[in-house]
């Protein structure tokens, strides 16, 4: 798969998922990697096996928040943030998988915050997008074994 394919793929899913789920959009396909962030990834298994992850500020993960509960940003918890920072790597996932291997089946397990905020760059075959978006910036990105990935 050529990277300009997956980025397409980390687009439309992200998009998709802000949207309908977040209230929000993606402003510009092309933004900075913040380091102070929160991160979260998933392992899955099926056609494609391997890992994916999402990272950002822990601002816009507190804002993100507030928007999938319908809350106040000053009413979340930062136990609500870990929470829903997982259900978005989750749902992102699940939505990038069906994109790449249609009608396949996979098992995701359940995502967990990385406490290292491991960069992605660092993993092998991995590919990895950062999108700017209303609330700040949004890191995607997938570690595949078995999927031809090129390092942007």
């Amino acid at each position: 798969m050529q990277e300009v394919e997956l980025k397409q793929i980390f687009l439309e899913s992200t998009e998709e998922v802000l949207e309908a789920m977040f209230f929000t959009g993606i402003s510009s396909d092309n933004a900075q990697e913040i380091p102070e962030s929160i991160a979260s990834e998933l392992t899955f298994q099926g056609s494609l096996s391997g890992r994916f992850g999402v990272r950002m500020p822990t601002a816009t993960a507190r804002v993100m928040a507030a928007n999938f509960l319908g809350l106040d940003e000053n009413d979340v918890a930062e136990s609500q943030v870990a929470e829903v920072t997982c259900e978005l790597t989750n749902i992102i996932c699940g939505s990038v998988l069906t994109r790449l291997e249609h009608g396949a089946r996979f098992e995701l397990l359940h995502p967990e915050i990385d406490p290292k905020n491991t960069d992605w760059r660092q993993l092998d075959q991995a590919f990895g997008c950062t999108f700017g978006i209303d609330e700040g910036s949004l890191t995607v990105w997938i570690a595949v074994e078995d999927l031809s990935l090129r390092r942007n």
